[in-house]
């Protein structure tokens, strides 16, 4: 089974470089912009899926349902699992402010010398949630033969290449990575999707990599 997971359209918080965490800000007339734009890419990519999940943040749920309404797709299904990083005492700050009262700290935890923001949620906490969700969604669609389309958030696509030892990379609108999903007689594996075209693209502006968790 194949999982593209991408990001969400944009919020004025994300204009105004402000950290959303699991604070709940509404998509941005540009985001919905950004959805519509995905959408058309994913036709001209040949999309063949008809299977759509998000989290629970009206962000995500917007930027999905915009794409499964212009797709012509059943609304998307929420897990919950898939939510954005809980950013403790950096929620609903500017990297700016966060740099006067947390110095370096940003730094350190792009970099990986932390797992996470003061009060907030650990990279290996994001990242079990993401697994989490896979396996949900590996439930749900387990006789599914076309991709599965994921909105989820940066801080879950970040913390999940970071647990597995790939650099910080930014995530734009609508950008994300593939998955390749695998039921074993213990559990779901989450791999590397070799099929999958590094530089297939959702978004206007942002590359889909290939990736695995393992």
């Amino acid at each position: 089974m194949k999982l593209l997971a991408v990001r969400h359209g944009v919020t004025s918080w994300n204009a105004q470089q402000r950290w959303q965490g699991a604070t709940d800000i509404p998509l941005a007339d540009e985001g919905f912009g950004q959805a519509l734009a995905a959408a058309g890419r994913l036709v001209t990519m040949g999309w063949r899926g008809h299977r759509v999940f998000c989290s629970a943040l009206s962000r995500s749920l917007a930027t999905a349902a915009t794409i499964c309404a212009e797709l012509r797709l059943d609304p998307p299904k929420i897990v919950p699992q898939l939510g954005e990083r809980e950013l403790g005492d950096w929620e609903g700050r500017s990297i700016a402010e966060i740099d006067l009262s947390h110095p370096g700290l940003v730094a350190a935890w792009t970099s990986g010398a932390i797992a996470g923001p003061p009060g907030g949620e650990t990279d290996l906490t994001v990242a079990n949630r993401f697994r989490q969700a896979c396996e949900v969604i590996h439930t749900v669609c387990a006789r599914e033969m076309s991709p599965i389309l994921v909105v989820t958030h940066a801080g879950v696509l970040h913390a999940v290449d970071k647990v597995n030892g790939y650099e910080y990379s930014k995530y734009g609108a609508l950008s994300g990575r593939w998955f390749a999903l695998k039921s074993t007689s213990r559990c779901v594996d989450i791999a590397l999707d070799g099929s999958a075209g590094r530089h297939a693209t959702c978004g206007a502006t942002s590359a889909i990599g290939r990736y695995a968790t393992r």
